[in-house]
């Protein structure tokens, strides 16, 4: 990944491992935040490994995560899988796998990202309509609407033009928000608030 704000010999201070994606034989650490994955720059070199460098990167650590689980385990992001998570958790992952996917150039991997958020964000006015429901109930809960607030700012963001497509869905489910949440943010289940970045608001 070349995005990468460093690269040193060794972590600098405390940070938290993700143990499903730390491999014992990976050949660069990278670090999100406060958040550690160790992985594998080729799968060739996984029987070659003895140093391991460290990569301090600008993304997300729930972004990253979401893009190297789908990387690392197909099966993670089949509608199988998804369909047993809650929506929110659903347009969360899906956005983060997009966001990164985009940055780093992964075309296929942005375009599932996409069609999956556009099964819960439809441009079809009927198919919208059938899922009021699933929005309603989405929104509702803790991190529904931070989930909308964060997929609206990634698309405001990204420039890709299939996105803005997507953009009128987005804003009028975030009209139909309380206003301290369109001002102030909603919270996320990390305890973490989500807020309309000034550009969605004043475009």
């Amino acid at each position: 990944m070349a995005d990468a704000r460093n690269t040193v010999d060794e972590p600098q201070r405390k940070r938290e491992r993700e143990e499903d994606l730390w491999f014992d034989d990976g050949s660069v650490i990278l670090v999100a935040q406060d958040r550690e994955f160790r992985v594998h720059r080729s799968l060739p070199s996984r029987d070659s490994l003895h140093d391991c460098a460290v990569v301090l990167l600008s993304d997300d650590a729930g972004y990253l995560r979401s893009l190297l689980s789908v990387i690392y385990d197909r099966d993670f992001y089949k509608e199988s899988s998804l369909d047993r998570m809650a929506y929110h958790e659903r347009v969360e992952i899906s956005t983060g796998v997009m966001c990164l996917a985009h940055k780093y150039d992964m075309n296929d991997l942005f375009s599932e990202a996409y069609s999956r958020l556009q099964e819960i964000y439809p441009m079809s006015l009927y198919t919208f309509t059938r899922l009021g429901h699933v929005h309603s109930d989405m929104h509702a809960r803790i991190g529904g609407s931070a989930a909308l607030l964060r997929l609206t700012n990634a698309a405001r963001a990204i420039p890709a033009p299939e996105l803005n497509t997507m953009l009128p869905t987005l804003f009028y489910l975030c009209a139909q928000l309380e206003d301290e949440v369109l001002l102030n943010g909603a919270p996320r289940e990390d305890g973490t608030l989500e807020r309309l970045q000034p550009i969605t608001l004043a475009p």
